[in-house]
């Protein structure tokens, strides 16, 4: 079967280009061909901002190169994809917060498949509203959104929260787990891993109280610290910036401790067994972390900044039980395999 897939994969974001890759390799490995409709939101960065992103970029650009075999031609507005859809068998909506008006902007509508012909099937794989509550935005109302949710044949929601919104709006769904968790490792990226000993950051909302805070416990714990993905260097802390997906694996896969406030920071830090501290950047964001943690029973790994650097690295070094953690997966990994294995 032929997929279209709309998800965020030309995000300058690591989480989005992993989620992009496991949806494509989970779909091929049913035998279905996936194409990615190449509807692209443009970086909002300055211009200096921007030419010092392009190592970054360019490593990016390098793995959906390699990996990302199939992409139709490019869309430049909601508009143009109305006037010629790909074709396909089958129409889904990925994964990460493809459901958030904030992010998609004037594109909104795409993301809720309105170019879809009627005829024509319309899914999801593990769709995020990215909060607590649907919204709309100046380019798609929340009632026209509602409409077009009603017009799925299927939804797979990855949020509990999610799933509540949608059933307070009289639409079923099911609740699945995150691409990327859909498989235990990834080997073919990253190879054999040497363990570290470092306290690795990987930060998306950066603050200074946070990096004070980091080096704070660093020197309470004594543990050398490194900070991941990001050009911004702090004092007394290794940086290797950019790294490319697999080497952002790596950082996570390899280090001793984990501090972040990144959902797919976190799904790779449970996919290695690593040790880690959920530290929230902004609270608006923050749902779709606290549902996988309280799925997995690992609530408590949350924490802010303002907690005290000897309370955090405490949980830090608190052993996780992955052997409960790898049975709740390997459960919700064959639901959302029999979820995926049933779209026709």
């Amino acid at each position: 079967m032929k997929i279209a897939l709309l998800t965020y994969f030309h995000a300058l974001s690591y989480g989005a280009t992993l989620q992009t890759y496991a949806t494509i390799k989970a779909l091929e490995s049913l035998g279905h061909e996936v194409w990615l409709i190449n509807l692209y939101i443009p970086e909002t960065a300055s211009l200096p901002k921007r030419l010092l992103l392009l190592p970054k970029e360019y490593k990016h650009w390098k793995f959906r190169k390699k990996y990302f075999k199939h992409i139709t031609r490019q869309y430049t507005s909601s508009e143009d994809l109305r006037n010629d859809p790909p074709e396909a068998d089958l129409y889904m909506i990925g994964s990460d917060q493809t459901w958030n008006p904030d992010i998609s902007e004037d594109k909104a509508s795409s993301f809720f498949l309105d170019f879809v012909k009627d005829n024509s099937k319309k899914v999801t794989y593990a769709a995020s509203f990215g909060k607590d509550v649907i919204e709309g935005n100046k380019w798609i109302s929340k009632e026209r959104i509602i409409e077009l949710l009603r017009q799925f044949n299927h939804i797979a929601i990855r949020e509990n929260t999610g799933k509540k919104l949608l059933a307070e709006q009289g639409i079923d769904s099911i609740q699945v787990i995150d691409p990327v968790l859909l498989f235990p490792k990834y080997d073919e990226l990253v190879g054999q891993l040497i363990q570290g000993k470092k306290l690795v950051l990987f930060k998306l909302h950066k603050t200074a109280a946070f990096y004070d805070k980091a080096r704070e416990i660093g020197r309470v714990g004594n543990i050398a610290i490194r900070s991941l993905g990001t050009m911004h260097r702090e004092p007394g802390m290794e940086c290797h910036y950019p790294e490319g997906i697999e080497g952002w694996i790596q950082g996570i896969a390899s280090a001793k401790y984990i501090l972040t406030d990144s959902f797919h920071g976190t799904v790779v830090s449970l996919l290695y067994h690593r040790q880690f501290v959920v530290v929230i950047g902004m609270a608006s964001r923050a749902t779709r972390l606290r549902s996988l943690l309280q799925l997995i029973g690992l609530e408590e790994r949350i924490m802010t900044q303002d907690d005290k650097a000897e309370d955090i690295l405490k949980m830090l070094k608190k052993t996780i039980d992955y052997s409960k953690v790898d049975k709740i997966l390997a459960r919700e990994r064959e639901r959302s395999f029999e979820y995926l294995n049933g779209l026709k």
